[in-house]
Formats: C-alpha cells, sequence, structure tokens
C-alpha cells in the first residue's frame, strides 16, 4: 500500500512543478511583450538633436514670400509731378555743351545746369560709345579737389574757346571768363571791331601774297624770253653758215 501512495505523491509534485515553470514562463513571455513595444515607443518618440551643419543649412536657406523693401520710399511720378519738372528745368539757369568725345569722335551737345556745375558733381554719357565723361566735380568724388571744366581743360593745357551761360557769362577765346554785366558794350565792340580788322588784315595778306606770286610768274616768263632771244643771237653771229 505504500509503494503505490508514494508513487501519487510524486507524480503529483511532477505535475505541480511542470504548472509552475510553464506559468512563470508565460508570465516571462507578457512582461516581456508588454515591455518590449513601450520601450520601442520610447525609442521612437525620443527627439533626435539636430545636427550643426543642418541647423547651419536651415539657417542660411531660409526662403522668404516677401518681396523686397525698396531702397527708398519714393513713389512712381505722375503726370503734375512731370510738367513740374518740366517748368523746373524750363526755369533754371542752364547753359549748353558741345563737345567730341575723343574715343568714339562723336560730336554732341549737352544741358547743363548752373547749379550743378559749381555746386555738385556733373557727367555727360556720350550717345555714341556710352562713355561718362566729368564736366565737374565739387563733392569730391572722382578727384581730389573741387574742379570745373575750366580745371579739368587746364591741366592738359587746353581751354574752352567760346561759350555762354544764358547771357550771364561767357568764355572768350584768350581763355578768360568774364560775366556779360562786367563786359560794357565798347568792349564788346572793340572785340568785334578787332575781329574785323584782324579779317582784313588776313585778306590783305592774302592779296599781297597773290600778287607777289604774280610778280615770280612774270619774272620767270621775262627770263625764259631773254633766255630764248639770247639762243637767237648766238645762232645768228658771223661767220655760221645756214643750211640751204
Amino acid at each position: 500500500m505504500a509503494s503505490p501512495r508514494r508513487l501519487i505523491q510524486s507524480l503529483a509534485t511532477r505535475a505541480s512543478h511542470t504548472s509552475l515553470i510553464s506559468h512563470s514562463s508565460r508570465a516571462q513571455s507578457s512582461i516581456s511583450c508588454r515591455i518590449a513595444p513601450f520601450s520601442a515607443n520610447r525609442l521612437s518618440t525620443r527627439p533626435s538633436p539636430p545636427s550643426l551643419f543642418s541647423s547651419r543649412f536651415c539657417r542660411y536657406s531660409s526662403i522668404s514670400t516677401r518681396a523686397p523693401l525698396p531702397l527708398t520710399d519714393s513713389q512712381p511720378t505722375t503726370s503734375e509731378d512731370s510738367a513740374q519738372n518740366a517748368q523746373r528745368r524750363a526755369e533754371e539757369r542752364a547753359f549748353q555743351i558741345t563737345f567730341t568725345c575723343k574715343p568714339c569722335s562723336h560730336r554732341s551737345s549737352h544741358r547743363i545746369s548752373q547749379h550743378g556745375y559749381y555746386k555738385g558733381t556733373v557727367l555727360i554719357s556720350c550717345p555714341g560709345c556710352k562713355n561718362r565723361h566729368v564736366i565737374s566735380d565739387h563733392l569730391n568724388i572722382f578727384m581730389d579737389k573741387k574742379s570745373t571744366l575750366e580745371d579739368i581743360l587746364s591741366e592738359h593745357g587746353q581751354t574752352i574757346l567760346k561759350g555762354r551761360l544764358d547771357g550771364d557769362m561767357e568764355w572768350w577765346e584768350d581763355g578768360t571768363v568774364r560775366t556779360v554785366a562786367e563786359s560794357s558794350g565798347d568792349e564788346l565792340q572793340g572785340h568785334i571791331g578787332q575781329t574785323a580788322q584782324q579779317q582784313e588784315n588776313a585778306s590783305v595778306a592774302q592779296e599781297q601774297e597773290q600778287q607777289e606770286q604774280a610778280q615770280e610768274q612774270e619774272q620767270e616768263q621775262t627770263q625764259e624770253l631773254e633766255q630764248e632771244q639770247e639762243q637767237e643771237l648766238d645762232i645768228k653771229q658771223p661767220g655760221h653758215r645756214e643750211n640751204p
């Protein structure tokens, strides 16, 4: 009787032991399954630190959809503004300059305001080659000292032959600059008379030269005639026999 009881007890203990092992293994597997998705989700939701290169790239490659702001707050000109500007230009004191561009030999005329010529910096553009020429510079942009066209030309040994500033200023042929108010009528008349006298002297000199040339031609003709006469006399000398 004792042996069957022991056999039954041993079988019962083995069955309970196997059930405990299977229960523990199931519990461990369920715990691991619960921890695994939590750890995966935790790792996936953790923000990765941005790299230095990507941050710099995003900083300097930002695209703005806003239109660029103008440098000035100027508004587009209207017809009234254009009319006012035209009236102002018509009323302001100005003079016209005609020059020949040395690079392309193109001759053109330009209108320059008196205020810009004596107070600012004036550039004119050649219509032929599009080169810009400095006429005056009082803002020291292109030159070290304040200069006008007279100063610029004097550096190259040149002068303005003749010019006029709306009847207020004149450039004379000797290079001097005078105002019309300072120049009296006698001076102007004297200058005109001097020019006429120079023209008359030039015409007289030309006539004298023509007369001298005519006299030289007459002298040459007389010399030729004398030479021919001498040759004839030599032929007709005594003792000379003529052919029958």
